[in-house]
């Protein structure tokens, strides 16, 4: 593990000022792309249950270079996807699982530029420019509502 995981209390924290603000989150992030109308499951791994996708986010900075949350090894990535999920062997739903043992399970994916370009990732990323910040204003990204 890169970062030490988060208490319960900072999950909760979180979890009530997006509430509360809603839209863009400060530092390049657009709203989180929320659960899906049929089942998505991450298992397998490291994991013993089985957890339900809840959340998506993606953090990107303004230019090539630093945008992730989170380093490894002291280094910022241009962009970091952030999966979040609850235990759906043990719970009904996130809010739920939350405050319990083994409740959620988050996965970060870092992005780093490379030569090849990944076309389905591509249509993504091409839209990440219109995104306004301030006044909770975002335009148009592909695939998050």
């Amino acid at each position: 593990m890169i970062d030490p995981p988060k208490s319960v209390a900072e999950l909760e924290q979180e979890k009530r000022k997006r509430e509360r603000e809603g839209g863009i989150e400060g530092g390049g992030s657009p709203p989180p792309l929320q659960e899906p109308a049929f089942p998505v499951n991450i298992s397998s791994g490291p994991l013993a249950y089985t957890y339900r996708f809840h959340e998506l986010h993606i953090h990107y900075g303004t230019s090539d270079g630093v945008g992730s949350e989170h380093t490894i090894s002291g280094y910022a990535f241009p962009a970091e996807i952030q999966i979040f999920g609850f235990n759906a062997n043990l719970y009904q739903n996130f809010s739920e699982a939350l405050t319990k043992s083994q409740g959620v399970v988050g996965i970060a994916i870092m992005l780093q530029e490379g030569e090849q370009v990944d076309q389905e990732l591509r249509v993504l990323t091409n839209q990440l420019s219109n995104i306004r910040f301030g006044a909770n204003q975002w335009g148009g990204m592909v695939g998050i509502p």
